[in-house]
């Protein structure tokens, strides 16, 4: 007769009991901690945007006068400009202060990604940017904020258009499949663009870090590693120079 199981023990109970309380404490300790930068963000931002409406307000205004000289006008551009780079970062603060899984539904990510792309369709379209799919049916579903999930593959296939930018055209592809390993579903965003260094790629998901210059913020990539993390999943990125970037996301199944 094969040998009987044996039964787990009290103290093994106990232990798995404490384990699983001190994993839902973390877990509420990190929520509360994203909810009070939330607040933070928000009200900074709420703080920021009315006098920097006036500042970019009074400086197109004055750009408009045709007695001003050439200089004062140069000087309003510039100031113009870092008036739009403060607006543009306060808007990408005040999407992570929105950041929130209080609505959490299950997930189908396939029909997730394919209303990303709907979204985007007229900007790949206009740039003779191919889409191909790859979704597979058979993917788990998720439990998650299915709005804030979708933000994540729209500001990745905005990356992707923006990488290609000057090649006439490109690929991107989308592919959705089940995790190997059983942990749940993963999803695929890769382009044909230039590419990016070891040095530049080990940085995307830092706050701040931008290779755009004075057209971008450093912020879309870390709310999208942000977003990823509050659904307990994880983002990693494959690029080389000449060989396009792929952005991967695993996440739980529901």
């Amino acid at each position: 007769m094969p040998p009987k199981p044996k039964r787990r023990s009290n103290a093994d109970a106990q232990s798995l009991l404490g384990l699983s309380a001190s994993l839902a404490r973390e877990d509420l300790l990190q929520m509360e901690k994203l909810a009070a930068m939330g607040r933070l963000v928000a009200g900074l931002s709420h703080e920021v945007r009315g006098p920097l409406g006036t500042i970019l307000g009074s400086t197109q205004s004055l750009q408009r006068n045709p007695a001003l000289p050439a200089a004062a006008k140069e000087s309003l551009a510039r100031i113009e400009e870092a008036g739009k780079r403060i607006k543009s970062l306060v808007e990408n603060l005040l999407g992570f202060s929105r950041v929130s899984l209080t609505t959490i539904v299950r997930v189908d990510l396939c029909s997730l990604v394919e209303s990303a792309l709907e979204l985007t369709d007229f900007e790949t379209r206009s740039r003779g940017i191919e889409i191909v799919k790859s979704l597979d049916r058979k993917a788990p579903m998720l439990n998650g904020n299915f709005n804030t999930l979708k933000q994540v593959f729209i500001n990745l296939i905005g990356n992707a258009v923006q990488a290609m930018e000057g090649q006439g055209g490109g690929t991107i592809k989308l592919s959705v499949s089940p995790s190997p390993d059983g942990f749940g579903a993963v999803a695929e965003v890769a382009d044909t663009g230039p590419g990016m260094p070891r040095e530049i790629s080990d940085k995307i998901f830092e706050p701040f870090f931008t290779t755009k210059g004075k057209k971008g913020t450093g912020l879309g990539l870390w709310v999208v590693s942000r977003i990823v993390s509050a659904h307990k999943g994880r983002i990693t990125v494959e690029s080389a120079p000449g060989r396009g970037t792929t952005f991967r996301i695993s996440l739980p199944a529901a």
